[in-house]
């Protein structure tokens, strides 16, 4: 039988990260599946990741999953980037001052019809 648990990966935001110029690597265990994005309010800057973990030790092995954040309206995409992005959801700050919006970047094109 296999036990999961839910961990929480923080990720920290910069202004270069919301214009698509930079990325976050985030290390969490081969295998975790994504449940959803958000915000934690006592986290000023930072969003946070909460993904389902195997509690195995063979599950111990781990992998840098690449993460890019855009604010809203403030950066451009181009069609060989966005064929690259998963999308893991949404997140809104400051009574919708602020938006942003959380990828996965792959490394296999994906196909955007």
């Amino acid at each position: 039988m296999t036990n999961y648990t839910i961990y929480r990966y923080p990720v920290k935001l910069n202004s270069n990260m919301l214009r698509g110029k930079e990325t976050a690597l985030v290390p969490m265990p081969a295998g975790a599946k994504v449940l959803s994005v958000g915000l934690c309010e006592w986290r000023p800057r930072e969003i946070s990741i909460w993904c389902l973990v195997e509690v195995d030790p063979i599950a111990s092995c781990t992998k840098n999953m690449e993460i890019m954040v855009l604010g809203t309206g403030h950066a451009t995409i181009s069609d060989d980037l966005l064929g690259k992005l998963r999308v893991m959801g949404t997140v809104v700050c400051n009574s919708n001052e602020e938006v942003y919006h959380v990828f996965e970047v792959t490394k296999q094109p994906r196909y955007v019809g």
